[in-house]
């Protein structure tokens, strides 16, 4: 960012946003709106499908109404009825129709939504004047007094006034800034495991939880998404160990979870 001291007219001021999931393309709204030149880099070829429910809630509800979203935002919610507990055979334990494990009291005012189907919505709403750079990514970075200079992973080089980092928890660019994660990074001792399945237990717009009762893992879900035609699966395990490798959080879950395409067992859901 520069430090000369000069103050630019937003219209003047280019800015590079990192990531193109949901803070990037909603910070890119906003500076779009008040005049700034924003280009948002993503290294994905394309929106990153996948990912766990997210919850819209307090002001970010306001937010997304400011910016026209809201009304499409609930019209693609997860729109679940309930919840149900099940032990180890699939024997129903407890049922509630007041809320759910991942989005909480269902007469709320909160919306639940995929990350991926948030992230689309956000990405329209930005219209044509956002640049967006899909396939590439924020290779180095210099600043002096003015300007951030840019070298991206496809060689080519840039200058901003402003760079962001919005390319998640495992952030490349804080990485080129700060230095290593882990010297930054506190392990909370779990490991969560999302994926997309099939809706083979033929859930009705409904979430399954189910707890281990010993053993490292300490539970598992399965919700029911997108007009109950798949299905979000989680399941976490405890563990002292921090991930390891140049990208931790995909060696790591590569080696222990399922891959999407694994079916679940057991058919349909005994108690949905």
């Amino acid at each position: 960012m520069s430090t000369s001291g000069e103050t630019k007219h937003p219209k003047d001021m280019s800015v590079l946003i990192s990531g193109a999931s949901i803070g990037g393309p909603t910070l890119a709204y906003w500076l779009n709106r008040y005049g700034f030149h924003v280009t948002v880099v993503e290294r994905a070829p394309g929106l990153r499908p996948g990912g766990q429910a997210i919850d819209v809630r307090g002001p970010a509800l306001e937010v997304a109404e400011r910016m026209g979203v809201l009304d499409e935002i609930r019209r693609q919610s997860t729109a679940l009825r309930g919840m149900s507990v099940v032990d180890d055979d699939g024997n129903e334990l407890s049922r509630t129709t007041e809320h759910t494990a991942s989005g909480g009291r269902i007469d709320s005012p909160d919306v639940e939504i995929l990350r991926d189907d948030l992230a689309r919505i956000l990405f329209a709403a930005g219209g044509d004047e956002i640049e967006y750079l899909f396939d590439d990514s924020i290779a180095t970075l210099e600043q002096d007094d003015n300007e951030v200079r840019v070298v991206f992973r496809s060689g080519t080089a840039r200058t901003f006034d402003l760079v962001v980092g919005a390319d998640g928890v495992h952030s490349h660019t804080r990485g080129l800034v700060f230095g290593a994660e882990e010297n930054h990074l506190r392990h909370l001792g779990s490991y969560l495991g999302v994926w997309s399945a099939p809706n083979h237990l033929g859930l009705d717009r409904w979430e399954v939880l189910y707890r281990m009762r010993d053993g490292d893992q300490w539970g598992a879900m399965v919700m029911s998404v997108r007009d109950n035609t798949e299905a979000r699966v989680f399941i976490g395990i405890e563990s002292d160990q921090p991930p390891r490798g140049s990208s931790p959080a995909m060696s790591w879950s590569r080696s222990v979870w399922w891959p999407a395409s694994t079916r679940m067992p057991g058919g349909r859901c005994r108690s949905c």
